[in-house]
């Protein structure tokens, strides 16, 4: 009970109630009425995947994983900055 900063688990936010107020501050834009006022956007996306990290996450605690995780987008980030994303 210490651990959890003496609140029973039963009275601890959950992931959904925490989500919901950060997310009821959001004012989304509204949505373009008419083609003409509409905005077209590249995008590009990329997805890597860090080899070995479905195997590394059971043997690692969180914190060592998160650090592992850290140091590899803290290397691969200028990269994405020098081809214009990130």
């Amino acid at each position: 009970m210490s651990r959890l900063g003496g609140q029973s688990p039963a009275s601890r936010p959950t992931q959904r109630d925490t989500l919901a107020e950060q997310t009821s501050q959001v004012t989304p834009r509204p949505a373009a009425r008419s083609a003409s006022e509409a905005e077209r956007h590249q995008l590009t996306a990329m997805f890597c995947d860090l080899g070995g990290s479905t195997t590394l996450s059971t043997r690692l605690d969180p914190e060592e994983l998160r650090e592992v995780v850290r140091a590899y987008t803290t290397e691969r980030s200028p990269l994405g900055q020098r081809q214009r994303s990130s």
